[in-house]
C-alpha cells in the first residue's frame, strides 16, 4: 500500500509541475433539477492546483455533503470525487475522515438498490475502494 500511495502521489506531482493541459475540460450539459450547487464542469487539474491543501478538503467535504441528498451519482458527481480524494493530503483530520466514512455509506446505499452492472456501479465501487480501503474508513 505504501507504494501504492508513493506511486500516485508522484504521478500527481509530476502532473502537478507540468505545464501540460489540463485533465480535462468538458462543460457538461446535463443538470439535476433543484441542485444549484453541482459543478457542471468535469475536475481539471488546473483547477485543482489552483486548491491549497486546505481548500481541497473542505471541498471534498463540502462534495460529500451535498452528495447525501442524491439516489444516483453521475459521472461528474464521481470525477469530482475521484479528483479530490486523489489530491486530498494525508493525514486527513477527524472532520475528512467523517466525511469518507459518510461517502461510503451513500455508495454502499446506492449499491444495494442495484440489480445490474453498469457504469455507476463501477465507480460506486471504486469509491468505496478509496474511502473504505485506501483511507482506512471501512469497519470490520
Amino acid at each position: 500500500m505504501v507504494m501504492y500511495e508513493y506511486s500516485s502521489l508522484q504521478a500527481f506531482l509530476e502532473l502537478d509541475s507540468s505545464d501540460g493541459p489540463s485533465v480535462s475540460g468538458a462543460v457538461k450539459n446535463s443538470c439535476k433539477p433543484g441542485i444549484s450547487f453541482e459543478p457542471q464542469i468535469d475536475p481539471t487539474l488546473t483547477m485543482i492546483r489552483k486548491m491549497d491543501a486546505v481548500s481541497r478538503a473542505a471541498t471534498l467535504r463540502n462534495y460529500i455533503d451535498m452528495i447525501q441528498s442524491f439516489d444516483t451519482l453521475s459521472r461528474n458527481d464521481c470525477l469530482w470525487l475521484f479528483a479530490l480524494c486523489v489530491t486530498v493530503e494525508l493525514p486527513l483530520d477527524a472532520e475528512t475522515c467523517a466525511s469518507l466514512r459518510s461517502m461510503l455509506r451513500k455508495c454502499s446505499t446506492i449499491l444495494a438498490t442495484k440489480s445490474e452492472m453498469d457504469d455507476e456501479v463501477v465507480m460506486l465501487n471504486i469509491l468505496v475502494a478509496i474511502s473504505g480501503v485506501y483511507f482506512g474508513q471501512y469497519q470490520k
